[in-house]
């Protein structure tokens, strides 16, 4: 039967069905393996089986298919009986069908081991986060350790415990570890590692869950910014750092520079060649010199070409010393953190207003075709009321929207709504149109009524030893909080 099949079609490859049934990923490698933009008429990529596959494996290589942009017509399934037209076309509901020959084939038993688990990130396969105190942990977001800036990257990524990490993530677990991401998708709220999984889970699969590859880094080597946001702390921000100390009659909080320990930039230096993508942040990125001496290496050592570097500023500097490596670079994406619009900004996160967005257009208007330009609000009970002028501010300049949660300090999540804040914000989105706002809402409607209390408390700080009223620029959500300034 096989020789025959060799006879009618030009076979690019030949697989028994039973090999895709044992890892979730290998389906992903073979169609990759067999990619080409255009494929001839006779030409197919041919499975084979004795056993009558069910429809989850059918649906698997269906998945697969088009997450390689490869015509399931392509496809050749050697089964012992045709697939009946109800389950095809459940599979194929887009008329694009696998092709199928029926006959006697010797193979293996299929497995069941091919379906991704629900709770995979690509993230712990790829790369980690050094923070600013040399801590190394899998992600942003995660609050496990697996390492030091000192003990080397390598050896964190190989360490026992990062090793669990993924065992943990493959067998359907949900490490206590990453609980931030977990906490947001019960509330059906787009988490990091959903959004990771958006555009680095085909990549993860085609190049194998059993090999992990440092290919990206997190680096956050100090805290150097000249914004000191309400949501922000003295670990990731010498001016908020600075502020904190003073009005509270305490030492300031240092952070050594990670670009001082010599053998972790050694290490990073020679990490350089295996990286497709560095995460700048701070601090204001823009501001920390060392990040700046590592691009030009990077550069120098021709290695920007194949970097995607992702940076998340304030907007509020604009990058002089950067810009004329940037076209190095395979891929410059600017992430802009953007709460609010006008004083709003001003009073939330600090600056001009003007400034921020003369600096972010004049970024844009460089029109280099590497730049990539997008905003990310951080929405929390400061902003939820106004978030649709940010939403009309980016729309208005083309630039995507990736928001994520405000959760610590817990007094100005999302938490500490009132009952009639809540209220107002379900009248004001009802039919608000930006695709997120439903969840937004309906987690909203899901949270027990606070007294805000501890939002009343913050925000009485921050006015206070800042000489302003948030009351003044955020009216609407401050009276359904029941805030009140009095700055006698």
């Amino acid at each position: 039967m096989i020789d025959s099949i060799l006879n009618s079609y030009d076979v690019m490859g030949i697989y028994d069905l039973a090999e895709i049934t044992t890892s979730p990923h290998r389906i992903y490698q073979i169609l990759h393996k067999h990619y080409q933009s255009v494929f001839l008429e006779k030409q197919r990529i041919v499975f084979y089986s004795q056993f009558e596959p069910g429809i989850d494996l059918l649906s698997h290589v269906n998945q697969a298919a088009k997450s390689i942009d490869i015509d399931n017509s392509f496809i050749l399934l050697c089964l012992p009986c045709n697939i009946p037209p109800s389950i095809l076309n459940e599979v194929c509901k887009d008329n694009n069908k696998f092709d199928v020959l029926v006959g006697e084939f010797q193979s293996n038993s299929l497995g069941d081991s091919f379906e991704l688990p629900p709770t995979i990130c690509p993230i712990p396969w790829i790369g980690m986060e050094v923070k600013s105190d040399g801590v190394i942990s899998p992600c942003c977001v995660s609050s496990q350790v697996i390492g030091s800036a000192q003990d080397g990257l390598q050896n964190a990524f190989t360490s026992e415990s990062m090793s669990q990490l993924r065992a943990d993530l493959l067998s359907g677990k949900k490490p206590i570890g990453c609980q931030h991401c977990w906490a947001i998708e019960k509330e059906n709220l787009i988490s990091n590692r959903i959004r990771h999984n958006n555009y680095l889970l085909k990549k993860l699969l085609i190049q194998g869950l059993d090999q992990p590859q440092l290919e990206q880094l997190d680096l956050k080597f100090n805290n150097t910014c000249n914004f000191k946001c309400r949501i922000c702390n003295s670990y990731t921000s010498s001016a908020f750092a600075t502020e904190h100390s003073k009005a509270n009659n305490i030492p300031i909080i240092t952070i050594p520079d990670q670009a001082k320990n010599q053998k972790f930039v050694d290490d990073l230096i020679e990490a350089l060649p295996n990286l497709t993508n560095i995460d700048l942040y701070g601090g204001e990125p823009f501001l920390i010199k060392s990040f700046t001496k590592l691009i030009k290496i990077a550069v120098e050592l021709d290695y920007a070409k194949n970097i995607r570097l992702h940076y998340n500023s304030n907007g509020s500097v604009y990058p002089n010393d950067l810009i004329p490596h940037w076209p190095r670079f395979k891929e410059i994406d600017i992430q802009f953190s953007i709460d609010a619009i006008g004083p709003r900004f001003e009073i939330e996160r600090g600056g001009t207003w003007k400034e921020v967005e003369n600096n972010i257009l004049k970024i844009k208007n460089l029109n280099l075709p590497n730049i990539k330009i997008s905003v990310m609000p951080a929405i929390g009970i400061m902003n939820v009321f106004y978030i649709d002028e940010v939403i009309e501010w980016a729309t208005q300049h083309n630039f995507n929207i990736n928001p994520l949660y405000v959760s610590s300090p817990s007094e100005l999540s999302l938490t500490q709504l009132t009952k009639e804040a809540k209220l107002m914000l379900l009248e004001k989105f009802k039919d608000y149109s930006w695709s997120e706002m439903h969840q937004i809402l309906s987690y909203i409607q899901r949270l027990p009524d606070s007294d805000a209390v501890g939002f009343i408390e913050k925000t009485q700080y921050f006015d206070s030893i800042r000489n302003e009223d948030f009351s003044e620029t955020h009216p609407e959500i401050a009276r359904a909080l029941g805030y009140v300034y009095n700055k006698s």
